[in-house]
């Protein structure tokens, strides 16, 4: 699951990009994106919902 959540962050961030131009938020926002997709491996969760082993529903 590791080499899967790389490689989607670097959709987001591809090797060599300068981290440092980002705000503090735009960081987070991604890394909130990250944890709210759901996982084939963890049988449709998300990493937060295996992590806390509730289901979390979330209207954005």
């Amino acid at each position: 699951m590791n080499e899967n959540t790389n490689g989607r962050t670097r959709r987001f961030w591809p090797k060599g990009f300068d981290i440092s131009v980002l705000s503090e938020q735009k960081i987070e926002d991604r890394f909130l994106l990250l944890i709210l997709t759901p996982r084939n491996v963890l049988a449709g969760l998300t990493p937060l919902e295996a992590f806390i082993g509730k289901s979390v529903a979330l209207i954005i």
